[in-house]
């Protein structure tokens, strides 16, 4: 096979007698040697239609041939030889060597050819030598690197019968698009790259070697690059988490409640569940207030008046047990909610994640569990930081503290009536849910 691409490479016109085919003759005594050399050719179908079906050589080097049609070749099946250089060809785009199963050289150098699509050497299981020099590709323009099966490319579109690639002079791109061709090209044992080790990164001679392109940062594989979306999507989800729970961690913790009570089928209206009738969320700074006029009159009030059962953080709550989990029992065992809201309230944040909690109650309970008591005035513009607060009190009924002591009997028979259980009055969840959020 040697001698025979070195006559296909150096022979010339002047070597050739014969018979001509358009432009082609014949070599004798080789019949089945057909030479095209320079002979100005730009149709291709033209030319194979002339010559024999015999023929194995076909040397069509220094022509025009800008485009080769599909199956140009198959009327010559016994071809084994086929030279193609110097001629004008800029893309292979599939079955243009359709039917030359025997084929066993194919020289395609110094052309313009820039791309090649994955069928472009179908057919050709046979090849063993495929020469690409000096042309425009990079390694990205060669065919893909997988087919459906993963097999590399160049053992996919011309099987294992190749043994000679030559790439040089084509400005292959080291990327890690291209990494790929790297590791083939040295680590494959059935083709030969040829010059491989004397290939630069883009055909400049200042440039690296391609066999020196570091593609340790590109070889993760499918499964890899899942697993790293994966837990890159859990992290964040993990922080975004975290930091819900950091800045609504009483509200979301509630919620879990009652999503954990309506699976265990707990009935909200069931009215021996309560083990207090409220309680009383204030701060600390006004306990004076509640201690002398709050709790005096509604668990120990005038002859004839109902009593009821107050829960209160200093007495009631468990100890050993965790605040929050306190403020939760105390809220959850609870008919009602008084927040004593004052400007010490609004600035307390246990006093905030109490006000929170009793408010979300207003999910599962259909009764008017959460009152609000003004000890004092408090301006709206106050209330502006607070959103939830502030919407309550423009669209529910409050009690404000009177200032007159003639005015205060109405405001203890007020707040009475509201704690009474009156379940004619009670109001779906879902729609004090919407007020609240807005």
């Amino acid at each position: 096979m040697t001698l025979t691409i070195l006559f296909l490479l150096l022979f010339n016109t002047s070597a050739c007698c014969g018979y001509g085919f358009k432009g082609c003759s014949r070599n004798f005594p080789a019949t089945d040697v057909m030479w095209c050399f320079n002979r100005n050719i730009a149709n291709l179908p033209e030319v194979i239609s002339m010559i024999p079906d015999n023929t194995t050589t076909i040397n069509l080097s220094k022509n025009k041939i800008q485009v080769i049609p599909p199956g140009a070749f198959s009327k010559v099946p016994g071809l084994k030889h086929l030279d193609l250089s110097q001629n004008l060809l800029v893309s292979l785009k599939g079955g243009e060597f359709r039917g030359l199963d025997i084929l066993e050289f194919l020289n395609l150098t110094c052309n313009n050819i820039s791309h090649i699509t994955s069928d472009a050497f179908d057919g050709l299981s046979g090849l063993q030598t495929l020469l690409l020099i000096h042309n425009t590709l990079s390694t990205d323009q060669l065919p893909p690197r997988y087919d459906k099966q993963a097999d590399p490319c160049f053992k996919v579109y011309v099987r294992r019968e190749l043994r000679t690639l030559d790439l040089r002079e084509n400005p292959l791109t080291c990327t890690c698009d291209n990494s790929w061709f790297k590791t083939w090209a040295i680590y494959n044992s059935d083709t030969q790259v040829s010059y491989l080790y004397d290939l630069h990164c883009d055909n400049e001679r200042s440039s690296s070697y391609l066999w020196q392109f570091d593609d340790k940062a590109c070889s993760y594989d499918e499964v890899s690059f899942i697993l790293l979306i994966t837990f890159s999507v859990l992290d964040m989800l993990f922080v975004c988490v975290c930091l819900a729970w950091h800045k609504q961690g009483p509200t979301l913790r509630y919620l879990l409640l009652i999503l954990k009570a309506k699976l265990h089928g707990r009935k909200r209206a069931a009215v021996g569940r309560f083990q207090y009738d409220a309680f009383i969320s204030y701060c600390s700074s006004d306990e004076a207030w509640v201690m002398e006029q709050l709790v005096p009159n509604l668990e120990r009030p005038a002859a004839g008046a109902p009593r009821f059962r107050l829960c209160l953080h200093h007495r009631d709550f468990r100890p050993g047990t965790a605040v929050l989990e306190n403020i939760e029992a105390a809220i959850y065992n609870s008919r009602h909610t008084i927040c004593v809201v004052t400007r010490n309230f609004l600035r307390s944040e246990w006093c905030s994640v109490e006000f929170q909690l009793a408010s979300l109650r207003l999910l599962c309970d259909g009764s008017d569990v959460l009152l609000l008591v003004f000890p004092e005035e408090i301006p709206e513009h106050c209330l502006s930081p607070y959103t939830r607060l502030r919407k309550i009190v423009r669209k529910r009924t409050y009690l404000l503290w009177p200032e007159e002591p003639q005015e205060q009997d109405a405001f203890w028979v007020r707040l009475v009536d509201a704690l009474k259980d009156e379940e004619e009055g009670e109001r779906g969840g879902d729609d004090e849910l919407a007020r609240l959020i807005g």
